[in-house]
């Protein structure tokens, strides 16, 4: 597995640590989810020595379901994230609400502003969105299937956002995982979670019910196997360096 460390762009006050963890060999990669605003060369060039990818801000902040100027901005800082790091992707949600029509324009948008080798790839969501709002869109197996095929994206295969999605949708979790697994995915995110509850979750390995060998499997299995650890953060990165070393002892 090639494993990856999840941290935002405001978490100055890791970033070293996150150096010392990498020379140590503790993950492989970062995943820095780049919040809005937040791009500062000064503030992230002590992680220049590390393979960084980028993560867009979550549907509160960059809706790709709306037009909207702040859509445009984003657009360009996360470029200018994923140029300084030269990532190898940018993650992205589809967002809320039922606008195809908006979503694959500004899909497009983002197609055309991107002017690097990068992969554009695309994060599966749960039906029922953490902020009071309309249904995240991106949850079933067809509109996933749907979305890549128009925009030619890649695919992040969130399992606990798909778990959260099967209950929703009143079908097996793994038989949907399994058909999931058949767009490709480039990347994987994996926490814990309570697979009886709708709205997402990110809980320490061990602490939700989520068959995690089972989740270790589908990630084993798959030709890329990159994987990034979106579980909380405490006491620093040790937290995070725990859960790395649960999973690989599964």
């Amino acid at each position: 597995m090639n494993i990856g460390l999840k941290l935002w762009s405001s978490n100055h006050h890791l970033f070293s640590e996150a150096v010392e963890l990498f020379e140590k060999k503790e993950f492989d990669f970062i995943e820095m989810h780049a919040e809005n605003g937040s791009f500062d060369t000064t503030k992230l060039e002590p992680l220049k020595g590390i393979p960084v990818n980028i993560h867009s801000p979550n549907e509160n902040h960059f809706n790709l379901m709306q037009k909207s100027e702040e859509n445009e901005h984003i657009f360009q800082e996360l470029f200018q994230f994923a140029d300084y790091f030269n990532s190898e992707y940018i993650v992205i949600h589809p967002g809320i609400g039922n606008h195809k029509e908006i979503l694959f324009n500004n899909l497009e948008k983002m197609k055309s502003a991107n002017n690097k080798d990068r992969t554009i790839i695309i994060e599966n969501v749960p039906k029922v969105c953490v902020w009071p709002a309309d249904n995240l869109y991106g949850y079933t197996y067809e509109m996933m299937k749907e979305i890549l095929e128009v925009s030619g994206a890649g695919f992040c295969l969130d399992f606990t956002h798909a778990i959260k999605s099967a209950k929703s949708q009143n079908i097996d979790a793994k038989e949907f995982i399994n058909k999931l697994m058949t767009l490709n995915p480039k990347v994987f995110h994996v926490c814990d979670a309570d697979s009886e509850e709708e709205k997402d979750q990110h809980m320490n390995l061990g602490k939700g019910n989520l068959d995690l060998a089972f989740i270790k499997s589908k990630i084993l299995e798959n030709g890329s196997k990159m994987v990034v650890f979106e579980t909380p953060k405490e006491d620093g990165l040790s937290n995070d360096v725990k859960n790395m070393d649960y999973f690989r002892g599964l």
